[in-house]
C-alpha cells in the first residue's frame, strides 16, 4: 500500500501497542493521520498520498485520480480523489472529496494496490470534474484498450440521474453525430 498501514492491520500483523510508540519515537514510522502509519523509508508519492486518503476515509479513489491510475489518455496529473458513500464520515485530509448515493461493488475494482472506480464509472464520474472533450479522450482510449462499450452504457444507464453531473458530459459525448 505505498508505505501506508492502518494501526489495526499492524497489530493483526502482530505488532504490540509498545512496539508501534518506539517505530513512532525512533522516527521509523509517522502518523499523518489518526490510526494511520507511514514507513518514513518509503518514498512520498502520488500513490502514497491516495493511498493515505483512501485508508483515513474508508473510501475510493475516483473520477480523475481513478482516469489517472487507469492510465486513461490527458490524466498523466490528477488530484488526489476520493468518493465516500452518502452517510459515511469524512476524515481530516487534504483531497478532493465526493458523495455518492451509488456505490456499487461492480464499480470498484483494485489498481497498484488501491480501490479505485472501474474504468467505466470513472468515466461517467469525470464529466463532474472535466469538460466534455477531457471525457471523449478518455472514452476513446478506454475503447482502444479494449474496454466494451456496452459494459460503459451499462454502467451509464445505471447512474445517469437528471441535474448537473458526470453522467449528462458521458451522455452528450456518446449522442455526438461522429461517433
Amino acid at each position: 500500500r505505498h508505505g501506508v498501514v492502518t494501526v489495526a492491520d499492524a497489530m493483526q500483523a502482530g505488532l504490540t501497542p509498545a512496539q508501534l510508540r518506539t517505530a513512532r519515537r525512533s522516527g521509523d514510522w509517522s502518523s499523518p493521520v489518526r490510526g494511520l502509519l507511514v514507513a518514513v523509508a518509503a518514498p512520498a508519492t502520488w500513490e502514497q498520498e491516495c493511498a493515505i486518503a483512501v485508508l483515513a476515509t474508508g473510501g475510493v479513489l475516483s473520477h480523475r485520480a481513478a482516469a489517472r491510475l487507469h492510465r486513461l489518455d490527458g490524466f498523466d496529473e490528477a488530484p488526489c480523489e476520493v468518493t465516500l458513500p452518502r452517510g459515511r464520515t469524512r476524515a481530516a485530509i487534504d483531497v478532493v472529496m465526493h458523495r455518492t448515493a451509488t456505490l456499487d461493488p461492480a464499480d470498484i475494482t483494485e489498481v497498484s494496490g488501491l480501490p479505485v472506480t472501474s474504468i467505466a464509472r470513472t468515466l461517467v464520474d469525470l464529466g463532474a470534474v472535466v469538460d466534455d472533450d477531457s471525457v471523449e479522450q478518455a472514452l476513446d482510449d478506454a475503447l482502444r484498450r479494449g474496454s466494451s462499450s456496452r459494459w460503459i452504457t451499462t454502467t451509464l444507464e445505471r447512474l445517469d440521474r437528471p441535474g448537473p453531473s458526470g453522467p449528462g458530459a458521458l451522455r452528450r459525448v456518446l449522442a455526438r453525430p461522429d461517433r
